[in-house]
């Protein structure tokens, strides 16, 4: 009778488990859960979320040219390669946000979860990993108001939720010594809600109008990267990575309803809106289109001493301008992103003082975003800590990071964001693929 390993039987249950879930929580989409609270995600696509997790976040977003063993290493698909070991990772953010113009301020925050993956060797020099990423966020409230003599006071409110991820799945080879190639194909999804709405609030006999616009997408984009590490003198080694995606065209579809209602106060003293009337704008044919998602590059270098120094930096270009939606050229500009940061261990994974096996780790980075509003360019850069500390017990790693930085300016009558952003991850490791087997 032949062999058979229990252990792969588990592992081929844990993985169709973790698919399940991706899938059940793809219905509940994270840039939907997660909402941005900025008045900027209006524009484009929302607000961007680079890919990562704690640790990435930690080190000011590094990662183009980083892989682990251990750890699943989003940003180039290349790194899976490394991977040795069965990974699961997850993450959690909670962001606090304040808002100022000239003459006022206000705090949002909110915190829900951020990224699920997995990835696990097939063979040596052989990796893979799916995964459920969040591409961008849209959430937003802005109101107005404007004083005319025939009509008195006129309100005017925007309010934008939801946004776009991506179910990926990758693999990665070590082809040469020293050398990986990996790729992604992944499937990018989400709905945009924006909605507008003119109150009369001084009038009787005037209806308030609203319209909500719903765009629904879905699409396959494919990315792909490199790496490839040279030892140099002592414990020092040198990884150069680099990433590209092709330009994509993603189905969508656009559904616009208006609505013509009158605001009355219930019984609790709350304000209802009473609709008088809708108007479905439903055309056959021209309600379904594609968004093109733009190209990209990237290239980054890490210098590594054993296991206790990692320093390095990334920098990546995106073709924004070349972004339309129904064939319309939005007004974005081409978007830079660039980060450094480093990692520091103490000591090794085997040392019995936890402090000194703790990684400890900072960074910076600086973007140039794809927004350009009243002729200023918006910029975003912050600084960041972070800390993975290992569980060894239970083969597990909890990453922190918070990172605070600033996008926006008050100039022209826009508004500055100074944010705090806390980020927690868990990582865990097993041997799920082994050889052992019962006879």
């Amino acid at each position: 009778m032949h062999g058979f390993s229990v252990s792969i039987r588990t592992s081929l249950l844990s993985l169709t488990v973790l698919t399940l879930i991706l899938l059940s929580v793809s219905q509940q989409p994270l840039a939907q859960t997660t909402g941005s609270v900025s008045p900027y995600s209006r524009y484009g696509i929302g607000d961007l979320r680079y890919g990562g997790f704690a640790e990435n976040t930690g080190m000011g977003g590094l990662g183009l040219a980083s892989g682990s063993t251990r750890s699943i290493n989003t940003l180039n698909p290349a790194s899976y390669s490394s991977v040795d070991i069965t990974t699961f990772s997850t993450g959690v953010s909670s962001n606090f946000t304040t808002m100022s113009t000239s003459d006022t301020s206000v705090l949002r925050n909110n915190t829900s979860l951020t990224s699920l993956a997995f990835a696990f060797p097939v063979s040596p020099g052989w990796g893979t990993s799916i995964g459920l990423l969040p591409v961008s966020s849209v959430g937003y409230r802005v109101s107005s108001e404007e004083v005319t003599d025939n009509i008195g006071k006129t309100k005017y409110l925007y309010e934008g939720a939801g946004g776009l991820n991506t179910l990926y799945a990758g693999a990665a080879w070590k082809m040469l010594s020293g050398f990986s190639a990996g790729f992604n194909m992944s499937y990018v999804f989400g709905e945009i809600m924006k909605r507008r709405s003119v109150e009369i609030p001084d009038s009787a006999n005037i209806f308030n109008t609203r319209i909500t616009n719903r765009i629904s997408a879905g699409g396959l984009l494919f990315n792909a990267g490199v790496q490839y590490t040279i030892p140099l003198a002592g414990e020092w080694s040198i990884t150069t990575g680099i990433v590209a995606s092709l330009p994509g065209k993603i189905s969508c579809s656009s559904d616009t309803l208006t609505e013509r209602y009158m605001n009355k106060t219930g019984s609790a003293g709350n304000v209802i809106g009473v609709i008088k009337d809708t108007i479905p704008e439903l055309v056959p044919g021209n309600n379904s289109g594609s968004m093109t998602m733009p190209q990209y590059t990237g290239a980054g270098i890490v210098f590594r001493k054993g296991m206790r120094w990692v320093f390095g930096a990334d920098a990546v270009t995106q073709n924004w301008s070349s972004f339309s939606f129904f064939g319309q050229h939005d007004d974005l500009s081409n978007s830079m992103h660039l980060s450094t940061g480093c990692q520091f261990t103490p000591g090794g994974p085997d040392d019995k003082k936890l402090l000194n096996t703790i990684h400890y780790r900072a960074g910076f980075h600086y973007e140039k975003t794809y927004l350009q509003l009243k002729g200023l360019r918006l910029n975003d850069y912050g600084f960041s800590l972070g800390a993975g500390i290992p569980l060894r017990k239970i083969g597990a790693v909890i990453n922190i990071a918070v990172e605070t930085g600033r996008r926006g300016t008050l100039g022209s009558g826009l508004i500055m964001e100074r944010y705090t952003r806390v980020v927690a991850g868990f990582t865990f490791n097993d041997k799920w693929f082994d050889s052992k087997k019962f006879n």
